[in-house]
């Protein structure tokens, strides 16, 4: 189904108002609004307030069949960040594709929490394990310039992800290394360790929505397991490889999934283990002291 059909011309605010009228079409329950804004942005290549600045601007064919085929994807419940191929943490945009998990927002408590544990070090050493797109090892890079940022996964693509968007913030101090960090992390005396790991359990997983499940990917989300493996796993490497007073800084899941964290570093002998809220007021965020 051709929504904007072969003759007439459409205006930013046509399309708009055409989202906002059409049920038919769009879901009720999905907000296409803003993500016909998104996709407006990205195939305009302008802000959001750009669109209603110039609202009466009128798109091409081809830039109307970029945006008719982005639809589709979107109703076949790809998500947005996937199609665009762009994804905000921490102020900045970055490239991400089905590679890589896409950003969330509760992951930039780990940023905040990050910061205040390495304000009083002098260029501390912090290791991201699971990097992803990169965007916890380059926004600490970038938001901690005197560290040393060292970033590992063990899926090549995911790095040379993680590598593009090192390379359009000019990042320095970061080293991307595509290993398995359980089997060879070669670097000792490390102040930080942070991560986002797998902590969705598997019988969990098969319930997730069908924009998380059919295309991130699973190596990213569970650990195909009770959700607890990696974290075990972090508990040993930290023993191993933090300096004493060292930080480990996790993402944990919700529910009881905080409080199954804490009894392992308590059983792996850490200390000032503490829970940190996200922005929504669920503890999200596990600090532990080697």
């Amino acid at each position: 189904m051709n929504l904007f059909g072969q003759t007439k011309k459409w205006s930013i605010n046509q399309i708009i108002n055409l989202v906002n009228n059409n049920s038919f079409f769009f879901d009720e329950n999905e907000n296409w609004k803003i993500d016909i804004e998104l996709f407006l942005c990205s195939i305009l290549k302008c802000k959001k307030t750009d669109l209603y600045l110039n609202f009466e601007r009128v798109l091409n064919k081809l830039q109307l069949s970029e945006l008719m085929h982005y639809i589709d994807r979107r109703k076949s419940n790809e998500p947005v960040q996937y199609i665009i191929q762009s994804s905000n943490f921490y102020g900045r945009k970055f490239f991400v594709d089905q590679n890589v998990f896409i950003p969330r927002p509760e992951t930039e408590r780990l940023i905040d929490i990050t910061k205040e544990k390495t304000k009083n070090l002098k260029s501390p050493i912090i290791f991201d394990i699971g990097t992803g797109s990169g965007c916890i090892s380059i926004t600490l890079a970038i938001e901690i310039p005197d560290a040393q940022v060292l970033a590992n996964d063990i899926s090549k693509d995911a790095i040379d992800v993680a590598r593009k968007n090192m390379n359009t913030y000019f990042v320095k101090n970061l080293q991307l290394i595509n290993e398995d960090v359980f089997l060879n992390l070669g670097c000792n005396s490390l102040d930080i360790l942070i991560s986002n790991p797998p902590y969705i359990k598997l019988d969990e997983y098969f319930l997730l929505m069908p924009d998380v499940i059919n295309f991130e990917p699973k190596a990213a989300l569970t650990d195909r397991s009770n959700g607890l493996s990696f974290y075990k796993r972090i508990a040993e490497l930290g023993n191993l490889k933090l300096n004493k007073g060292g930080w480990i800084i996790l993402e944990v899941g919700k529910g009881k999934h905080p409080l199954e964290v804490r009894e392992i570093f308590n059983n792996y002998d850490y200390d000032n283990i503490e829970l940190f809220k996200d922005y929504n007021g669920d503890y999200r965020v596990i600090v532990a002291q080697n």
